[in-house]
C-alpha cells in the first residue's frame, strides 16, 4: 500500500485507527535554521477559543515512545529528531454537563528544515491522549521514517477530551468533537500556526489530499 508522496507500508493487513492528512502549503519556506524568535511568536496569535501553552525551539533529541501506541497500532520506539518548533494549546476550554474539563489538546512540531508539506497524525482510539506530533507511521512492522524526520510539520489531537475511554459521551458537545468537529478545528488551527512560522497567510495552506482508516 503506498500513501500519498510515496510512502510504503509493509504490512497491507494492519489495522489503522488514525487520520492523516497530508496538506501542501504553498506558503514561502522559512529559512533553514528557524529562529527562537518565530516560534516563540507563535504563542501571541490571537485566534479564537485557542489557549496555547507552549511554543519552544527544540535541538535535535531523542522523543520518547508513545505509550498509547497500543491504541494507534504505531511503532513503540523512541524517535530521534533534528531541531523543531515545538507548540501546544488547547481549542474551546470549557466545562461540559458532568462537570469535567473539556477541549481539543493539540501539538504541533515544525522542523526547522521543512519539506512544505503538512501531516495531520490525530490521534486514535476513543482519543483522551495527546500523542508526539512525530508523524510516526500508523502500522505495526512498518519501516518508514517518521513524518517529523522527513521534513514534514505534523499535528496531533486528543480528540476533544482528556481521558483515553468512553465516559466523555455524556456530553453531547464531546461527542461531536470526538467524531469530527475536532479534525476542523485542529486543522484551521494548524494551518495559522504553520503559516506564521515559515511565513506567508493561512489562506495559502490548502488541504492536499485525505486519508482515513478504521477498524
Amino acid at each position: 500500500m503506498f500513501l500519498a508522496n510515496g510512502l510504503k507500508l509493509r504490512d497491507r493487513g494492519c489495522t489503522l485507527a488514525l487520520i492523516l492528512a497530508i496538506i501542501c502549503v504553498c506558503a514561502p519556506a522559512l529559512a533553514a535554521n528557524a529562529s527562537d524568535q518565530a516560534c516563540r511568536s507563535i504563542a501571541k496569535l490571537t485566534i479564537p477559543s485557542v489557549i496555547f501553552t507552549e511554543a519552544s525551539l527544540q535541538k535535535p533529541q531523542e522523543i520518547p515512545a508513545d505509550p498509547f501506541t497500543a491504541f494507534t497500532g504505531a511503532s513503540p520506539q523512541a524517535v530521534k529528531v533534528g531541531g523543531h518548533c515545538l507548540v501546544r494549546g488547547v481549542i474551546g476550554k470549557r466545562q461540559g454537563v458532568d462537570g469535567q474539563s473539556y477541549g481539543t489538546r493539540f501539538e504541533v512540531r515544525l522542523p526547522t528544515t521543512w519539506n512544505d508539506m503538512f501531516l495531520f497524525q490525530g490521534g486514535g482510539a476513543v482519543d483522551g491522549f495527546l500523542a508526539p506530533a512525530v508523524g510516526t507511521i500508523p502500522c505495526r512492522n512498518s519501516t518508514a521514517a517518521p513524518g517529523l524526520l522527513r521534513g514534514y510539520a505534523v499535528v496531533s489531537m486528543d480528540g476533544g477530551h482528556p481521558s483515553p475511554d468512553p465516559a466523555f459521551g455524556v456530553d453531547q458537545a464531546a461527542r461531536i468533537d470526538f467524531a469530527y468537529a475536532s479534525i476542523g478545528k485542529v486543522t484551521s488551527v494548524s494551518k495559522q500556526v504553520v503559516a506564521k512560522f515559515y511565513g506567508g497567510g493561512s489562506e495559502k495552506v490548502g488541504v492536499h489530499g485525505m486519508l482515513e482508516w478504521r477498524s
